[in-house]
């Protein structure tokens, strides 16, 4: 092929791969991460509850995606033994015959001593000082019996804190509608309190987290806890509602090797869907504005 044609050739691909550069080029620019960020949703509580003692599991009350209200009994121990100790500790806290016992003897101690220190005559020294003594001993077991007593009530209201420990309820210290996520540990199991799924999972899907993980740090400059965002449910179509997020939370520290950092929604969830659908975060001008454009390759050098 003449030398002029092979340059006419290659001049023509060149200007071929140019549009081609311009126009995917224009394709990339006019997609912009600040008007479709790929978002899940996360439940606003998650917990993973265990018993504080190894134990038998007796009773449950809860299965898996049950609702449950807060402060329900959702999981029992076996408390056969644990009962039948806290009847004999009762007693021990309730009696008063060791204390009644030990004033008694002290009275006898009282009145001989009254009797041998009133006859000095009768008497001897050495005999009133022993019936002293003796008093004085007598004094210190009733001191003694009335601290054990305590001793037994504290012990006796450990037990029952104890036996309350043996049931796991929903927390009470977050209103609203828990879900059982899953029963790790099931009747007649034992329950491993060092286990890192616990004994239960529970999560609050009312409201919602979402977490924005898409938005660099220029974008997130724009924004201000507080603020509304529209998010929406990818599952319902592009015809679906947007429905109102609010920023609740950004990241203190941006991920430093993307230039990315997390911005967190709350959601309300009336409607009961689960946590983990993705949504997309609607247009947002001053997020749009600041969007990043992909790096096109010049096809014109």
């Amino acid at each position: 092929m003449p030398c002029k044609l092979v340059r006419r050739a290659a001049l023509a691909a060149i200007v071929v791969g140019s549009f081609v550069g311009v126009a995917c080029a224009e394709d990339r620019a006019s997609f912009s991460p600040g008007a479709s960020v790929s978002i899940i949703t996360q439940p606003s509580e998650q917990r993973k509850l265990a018993f504080p003692q190894p134990g038998v599991i007796k009773e449950s009350l809860a299965n898996d995606g049950d609702k449950i209200e807060a402060g329900k009994v959702l999981l029992r121990q076996d408390t056969d033994m644990d009962q039948k100790e806290a009847e004999r500790l009762k007693v021990e806290a309730e009696s008063d015959a060791r204390i009644e016992a030990a004033k008694a003897d002290r009275d006898v101690k009282q009145i001989e001593y009254d009797r041998k220190s009133q006859n000095p005559n009768a008497y001897g020294a050495s005999e009133v000082d022993e019936a002293k003594a003796k008093l004085i001993e007598a004094e210190k077991s009733v001191k003694v019996a009335e601290e054990e007593k305590l001793q037994a009530k504290i012990k006796y209201d450990q037990q029952i804190v104890k036996l309350t420990k043996m049931e796991i309820k929903a927390p009470a210290d977050v209103q609203g509608t828990w879900i059982v996520q899953k029963v790790v540990t099931n009747v007649g199991e034992m329950a491993d309190p060092q286990s890192r799924d616990g004994t239960i999972q529970i999560v609050k899907n009312d409201p919602l987290w979402v977490e924005l993980r898409g938005l660099t740090t220029l974008q997130v400059e724009q924004l201000k806890v507080g603020e509304k965002l529209p998010v929406r449910y990818l599952n319902d179509g592009p015809q679906a509602q947007w429905l109102q997020g609010e920023v609740i939370y950004i990241a203190p520290v941006s991920e430093a090797g993307s230039d990315k950092q997390i911005v967190r929604l709350k959601l309300p969830n009336i409607e009961g869907r689960a946590a983990g659908l993705r949504m997309e975060l609607g247009p947002v001008d001053k997020l749009q504005k600041v969007a990043p454009k992909d790096d096109v390759l010049s096809f014109t050098k």
